[in-house]
């Protein structure tokens, strides 16, 4: 059998899960250099397999054994109020649940909340049972955002979840922070400094209307697909300001030109025209051209490319332009 082989490599990671770096193994393994394209090659197949899960760029742990000190995640509460956390790997979440058990040192930070990451030291009693203690808080994600999600009522009180699904925040509100919002309500939260119950504090600053509304559905919608309903103050100014540009093009506005589109939409860009030609017909579709009036570069330009195109919902429509 060659050397290094997968029961060696595996064995080690075993005794040594600190020692996982690939250049730890090779060095504590005596693996000579003409060697360690073996051992690259062995970590890559247990990787790939399962039997490994890669920490970062050129470590690895077994999925059941985090090294002692990793990168945590905090990303629910169990039956028991306790804050359960799991260790990140490059692939997302690994390991065992990891409880909670406070800071490693006197220097205490602020309390994590879900969705928060921190360094922390890992350990396990004599029961198996993981837990955490936090070296350091990383900065919180997106914390100071609102929210939009659908309320509801806990025996800790009322919770609301993003309804965004990139997007993992869960705050508690306080009865003092409910407003008119009630259970079962699609609501717009602004976090709050603090934490309760191992959650992010939060108050309703909007009641958006029910899951059945359909402008609480456009705005949920909204929210979900991350679609920007504002623009800058200088790409209005610029809109405000335009002029009709010089350009070299047929002007058909003495056509009796028919707009394709009914008497309720919420804009008209699209028309036809049609007249005898002969033995047929000669059709002309016209197109109301925008891009003319946008200069390359300019805020309007920049502004249009974070949309693409008008967005429509049943009771409104977000422009691609002012």
């Amino acid at each position: 059998m060659s050397f290094p082989d997968r029961q060696t490599v595996l064995d080690f990671l075993a005794r040594n899960s600190q020692l996982n770096r690939k250049q730890d193994i090779a060095r504590h393994l005596k693996v000579k250099e003409r060697e360690r394209q073996t051992l690259r090659e062995i970590l890559n197949q247990l990787e790939a397999e399962g039997v490994l899960t890669r920490t970062s760029k050129r470590a690895w742990s077994s999925p059941d054994t985090p090294p002692p000190t990793s990168v945590i995640e905090f990303h629910h509460v169990d039956e028991t109020g306790e804050l359960i956390a799991r260790a990140v790997g490059k692939k997302g979440l690994f390991g065992p649940p990891l409880i909670y058990a406070g800071y490693a040192s006197p220097f205490r930070g602020r309390a994590p909340g879900l969705g928060d990451r921190g360094l922390a030291r890992l350990s396990q009693d004599a029961e198996q049972v993981w837990s955490a203690r936090l070296m350091k808080l990383f900065a919180p994600r997106s914390e100071s955002k609102p929210l939009i999600g659908l309320l509801e009522r806990t025996a800790r009180g009322a919770r609301v979840q993003a309804a965004h699904r990139k997007d993992k925040r869960e705050v508690q509100i306080a009865e003092a922070d409910l407003g008119q919002a009630t259970q079962g309500d699609l609501v717009k939260v602004m976090p709050l400094a603090g934490h309760a119950y191992g959650l992010p504090r939060g108050r309703v600053v909007e009641v958006i209307g029910t899951a059945t509304d359909p402008r609480a559905a456009s705005l949920l919608a909204l929210a979900t697909h991350e679609i920007p309903t504002q623009f800058p103050d200088n790409v209005l100014q610029q809109a405000r300001t335009a002029s009709p540009p010089e350009i070299s093009r047929e002007d058909l506005q003495h056509l009796p030109l028919i707009t394709i589109d009914p008497s309720d939409a919420r804009d008209h860009d699209d028309a036809v025209y049609a007249e005898p030609l002969g033995t047929g017909w000669r059709i002309i579709v016209a197109i109301a051209d925008v891009s003319a009036y946008v200069p390359a570069e300019s805020a309007l330009d920049k502004e249009a490319r974070k949309r693409g195109n008008s967005t429509y919902f049943p009771d409104r429509v977000v422009p691609m332009l002012p």
